[in-house]
């Protein structure tokens, strides 16, 4: 008789044996979207902060979001746009907590900080397949 070696699970026929695949949506989408499906909480952490994000946005919301990125929107639509997203994103529970930290953290949250905040809760939120 020879000596086996027990060998790897072949990852064809156990799926847990296999390691995930590599997201094709960017990270903060990928994430939420594993969350969802586990049904664990969706948080998004801004700093030392972490808060809790909407299962799911209002269509309106990602209308305006849209419409407000057509080179004919004024800044004025643009920005309100991205303030009722940032509104709707975080849970109402949260968000007196995200509007302090915006508003006062030291170091100052600038603007290009704010940018990758709101980009990043658009690719969580937003970055959901249309079901």
């Amino acid at each position: 008789m020879t000596d086996v070696q027990p060998q790897a699970a072949d990852a064809a026929s156990d799926p847990e044996a296999a390691p995930e695949a590599a997201p094709s949506l960017g990270t903060e989408a990928y994430t939420a979207l594993k969350a969802e499906a586990d049904g664990t909480e969706r948080t998004f952490p801004v700093r030392d902060q972490t808060f809790h994000v909407v299962a799911e946005l209002p269509g309106i919301v990602l209308l305006d979001l849209g419409v407000a990125a057509d080179p004919a929107a004024t800044p004025a639509e643009q920005l309100r746009a991205v303030r009722e997203f940032l509104n709707a994103a975080i849970t109402p529970e949260d968000q007196p907590a995200f509007e302090r930290l915006l508003r006062t953290a030291a170091p100052i949250i600038k603007i290009d900080e704010l940018n990758k905040i709101v980009e990043g809760l658009i690719e969580m939120v937003g970055g959901r397949p249309t079901e």
